[in-house]
């Protein structure tokens, strides 16, 4: 059937993907890393590559949230490089508001969560 087609093309190992933000914007890239075998095992994916600097200040400009290290949002100009020193909560209330922003169950990625994969990457979804 249609859905069921459409849920294996969203599925397929590799597919990376953008989910539209409700607000405006796209968030991270993610590729898809495990498919999910069974009704109970969803399917993962990892961003393909760490949430940069534009991209945390978009969660900070849209949430309001108030990051645990305020020196550490200012220690390069360039807002390509990876965001560093985040905090746990902070990650955590980044992908709590993905979640919100997405409508998909995001997550920070742990490898025992993912795949191994996740080792470079801090953010993951549920598909």
């Amino acid at each position: 059937d249609a859905a069921l087609a459409r849920r294996a093309a969203e599925v397929r190992l590799g597919r990376e993907f953008r989910d539209a933000l409700a607000g405006g914007g796209e968030g991270p890239s993610m590729v898809v890393v495990t498919q999910g075998d069974t009704l109970d095992a969803a399917a993962q994916a990892v961003s393909t590559a760490p949430i940069d600097r534009a991209q945390f200040d978009r969660f900070i400009a849209a949430s309001g949230h108030r990051p645990t290290d305020l020196a550490s949002l200012y220690r390069s100009d360039s807002r390509n490089l990876p965001r560093d020193s985040v905090a746990p909560a902070d990650a955590e209330a980044y992908a709590r508001w993905l979640t919100a922003a997405t409508g998909r169950g995001y997550h920070v990625a742990r490898i025992e969560r993912t795949s191994d994969l996740a080792v470079r990457f801090w953010v993951g979804a549920e598909l």
